[in-house]
């Protein structure tokens, strides 16, 4: 299978990695070993949909949290607009009192995990309430509380994302597997490089997240090398 060159990634590859430092995210200053990836069947992965996909509605996400909310909802900022891409809890919205409700419309909408739609500004969050206590969860260590055991492929892939890593727009960057301990990714991700120029290396990735939420690359292809950034 030939190399995914830059031009066939989303469209905002080339320049997602100027903000990853906003949003934290582990693992992208190293890389597993170099292993050819191109061998392996992919008719037992899933491609993971779109963000067009999901930001519309046609795919339903499957959370299920570790604690029993009164309500929550996964939102994603899309500046200057937000989606709800899914929600749950106990009650529905609309049971909320009226100042829980506008408590929720008030968060500042400043941070989050999973920079995955630049080049606008862009990122997901989950606001939860208990006891009609308004919270949030902006990290993917608070991401990996609220959601528990990885239970469900969407858990799964969200949480890579919040690790930062990428789905890209085929099935060979982009797709999924459960396994007997958890789940299988092939997703990308870029690391950032100083010299011999600010750059971006542009790597394919085997993931392994098991249920616990431990994160293992499994292997990985070199895809392509950025352009150097002129600022």
């Amino acid at each position: 299978m030939a190399k995914m060159g830059l031009s066939h990634m989303p469209l905002f590859a080339a320049i997602v990695v100027v903000l990853a430092g906003c949003f934290a995210a582990p693992f992208q200053d190293k890389v597993a070993p170099e292993t050819p990836l191109s061998n392996l069947d992919l008719s037992s992965f899933t491609q993971i949909p779109g963000s067009r996909e999901i930001d519309s509605g046609a795919v339903p996400l499957n959370l299920q949290p570790a604690t029993g909310y009164d309500y929550w909802e996964l939102r994603r900022l899309k500046d200057p607009n937000v989606i709800v891409l899914a929600q749950g809890g106990r009650r529905s919205k609309s049971e909320l009192p009226l100042d829980v409700a506008a408590a929720i419309e008030r968060l500042p909408k400043s941070a989050g995990f999973g920079a995955h739609c630049l080049p606008g500004w862009c990122f997901d969050y989950v606001v939860t309430v208990s006891s009609d206590r308004v919270e949030t969860v902006l990290s993917a260590a608070e991401l990996r509380s609220f959601l528990g055991e990885i239970d469900t492929r969407d858990e799964a892939i969200l949480f890579a994302q919040a690790l930062g890593y990428y789905s890209g727009t085929s099935k060979e960057e982009a797709a999924i597997r459960e396994v007997t301990d958890g789940y299988e990714l092939l997703v990308w991700k870029a690391i950032q490089r100083s010299e011999p120029c600010p750059s971006e290396d542009f790597y394919r990735v085997l993931l392994h997240l098991s249920r616990s939420g431990a994160l293992t690359e499994e292997g990985s292809e070199f895809l392509e090398r950025s352009e150097c950034r002129i600022f």
